[in-house]
């Protein structure tokens, strides 16, 4: 949020957003609802498509943030395809662990913008 707008929010949103995130588990455990927790998920992968797309980052990077959210879009794909993709590597590697190695990388495209 801090490199797309000028609101200067984006510190004052991290525990807030945290402590929804917590609930959100919370919420699932107790009532077996998903809904809120789905809305975690993906809600905040629209924001930051949108803002890529429509915004203008302060120090650049819109590529390397676009690599982060396609890589971490992938990684969710995997997770939610584990078996198919164990079964298609002949039980070599599994989408959990495909998820792993993605979700590395989009933390490698965001630290790309930081130090290049």
């Amino acid at each position: 949020m801090e490199e797309y707008t000028s609101l200067g929010i984006g510190p004052d949103m991290l525990f807030p957003l945290i402590g929804v995130g917590v609930f959100s588990i919370i919420y699932w455990r107790w009532t077996d609802d998903l809904r809120l927790y789905a809305v975690v998920q993906f809600f905040p992968l629209l924001v930051i498509a949108l803002l890529i797309v429509f915004g203008d980052p302060k120090h650049g990077g819109r590529l390397q943030h676009a690599l982060a959210l396609l890589s971490y879009l992938l990684a969710k794909y995997c997770e939610d395809r584990d078996y198919e993709i164990f079964e298609l590597t002949e039980q070599r590697v599994s989408g959990h662990s495909l998820k792993h190695v993605l979700a590395g990388f989009a933390s490698v495209f965001i630290a790309t913008t930081i130090y290049a």
